[in-house]
């Protein structure tokens, strides 16, 4: 996928079950990660803390599939903690930059597991024409 790229020696593709993957066995810190696998809200939250574990200081998070509710469930409580994160408008994607990703692991652990309403968060340093605040961005008919 990145053959004759000039940054394809500094991607690494991980394909593996993140609910079994030892994050500390890949390496890092890595500058930007992209989680898109099990769209329940307690994998979202666990790869999400297992992604900061590893991510470096000022690294940038993309959740895809944000307008799923059980993606948008854990987004919106990272956003409820204050965050840095936006969803990306015309989009399926939330971005995120994380100054000090193990401090956000740690808030993230420790907040309530469910948000009643959706949340709409300031989007900070990312407000742009195409990045808008998050908030209640769901397909019908997703779960």
């Amino acid at each position: 996928m990145y053959d004759g790229h000039p940054a394809a020696a500094r991607i690494r593709q991980v394909l593996a079950d993140s609910a079994t993957l030892d994050w500390q066995s890949l390496g890092g810190p890595f500058d930007l990660a992209i989680i898109d696998g099990d769209h329940s809200s307690p994998m979202v939250a666990s790869d999400t803390r297992g992604v900061l574990s590893v991510l470096a200081p000022g690294g940038i998070v993309l959740w895809h599939d944000y307008e799923w509710r059980t993606v948008a469930r854990v987004v919106d409580r990272a956003v409820a903690a204050r965050q840095r994160i936006a969803w990306i408008a015309g989009t399926r994607f939330a971005i995120g930059i994380f100054p000090d990703p193990a401090h956000s692991a740690g808030e993230l652990a420790n907040s309530s597991t469910s948000t009643s309403r959706a949340l709409v968060g300031p989007a900070g340093s990312l407000r742009q024409s195409a990045i808008s605040p998050m908030g209640n961005r769901y397909r019908p008919g997703a779960p």
